[in-house]
């Protein structure tokens, strides 16, 4: 609990240097970033460019933040005898926030559809880079960069991927099963209300099926083939993002239903 009480105060600190907070009464609210993402400020948020730079410093944060919560986790699931289902659980908690914690703040408490199309894009354009720059890129770069340091070129070829599987990664499923119970969460909360998600997200699969291939093949030693033993885990997620989905949509859409009703009997 104070791991994520921690993490979200680093959320709050985002929201406001992304403008998402804007009330300077909001009991979240840290008027210094706020004036810093208003008008002309450094972090302009309707600015083009100065716009994104939050954004950045927000994913680069985050992912050395995960890197340190992932270590911190495994230690007290150790020490609690939860195991990896126990890691995987706190986990997607941290993930959750980081992921739904925006969304939620300007659909239910902004209600801007159109900065909520926003976040959409930029989620997905963003986080598709970063994913592919951290699973895919970067190691390779990191990879390719020792082989030339040791002589043996630049490029690997696949003699080179057999004889020495020391200097590959070794391969984990988690952010595989996340990127697909995070999208999943996005379509069935978000589907009807903002229909691009679908196009976005086929965008999205189509990029990083590429990328995961090429991280398997030139990245990560090879897998040994096993029982998957964290479905079980897995599936109750989504159903239970399934289900928490429709019950978020039955209460977005009498909210509607009741707006549109108000509407029609004042005209």
């Amino acid at each position: 609990a104070a791991l994520l009480l921690g993490i979200s105060s680093v959320m709050v600190v985002s929201l406001n240097s992304q403008g998402y907070i804007v009330n300077r009464k909001s009991r979240f609210a840290v008027p210094l970033l706020q004036k810093m993402a208003g008008d002309k400020g450094i972090f302009d948020a309707n600015h083009p460019v100065k716009s994104l730079i939050p954004a950045a410093i927000h994913s680069l944060v985050i992912n050395h933040l995960g890197e340190w919560y992932v270590s911190a986790v495994q230690r007290l699931s150790e020490m609690d005898g939860t195991g990896r289902r126990g890691v995987i659980i706190r986990r997607l908690l941290f993930e959750a926030l980081d992921a739904f914690l925006p969304i939620w703040w300007i659909a239910a408490v902004r209600r801007d559809k159109a900065m909520l199309v926003g976040e959409i894009q930029s989620i997905y354009m963003i986080d598709e880079v970063r994913r592919m720059a951290t699973e895919s890129v970067l190691p390779y770069v990191l990879q390719a960069f020792n082989r030339f340091r040791s002589g043996r070129g630049v490029f690997a070829d696949v003699a080179d991927l057999v004889d020495r599987p020391e200097d590959l990664d070794e391969w984990d499923d988690f952010n595989d099963w996340l990127e697909m119970v995070t999208q999943f969460g996005y379509l069935v909360s978000l589907g009807w209300v903002v229909p691009i998600t679908f196009q976005w997200a086929f965008l999205s699969n189509y990029f990083e099926a590429r990328s995961d291939v090429f991280h398997m093949c030139f990245c990560c030693r090879r897998p040994f083939p096993g029982a998957p033993a964290d479905v079980a885990t897995w599936r109750r997620t989504i159903e239970i993002i399934g289900y928490g989905g429709a019950a978020w949509n039955i209460v977005v859409a009498s909210y509607a239903a009741r707006r549109l009703l108000r509407k029609r009997s004042a005209a």
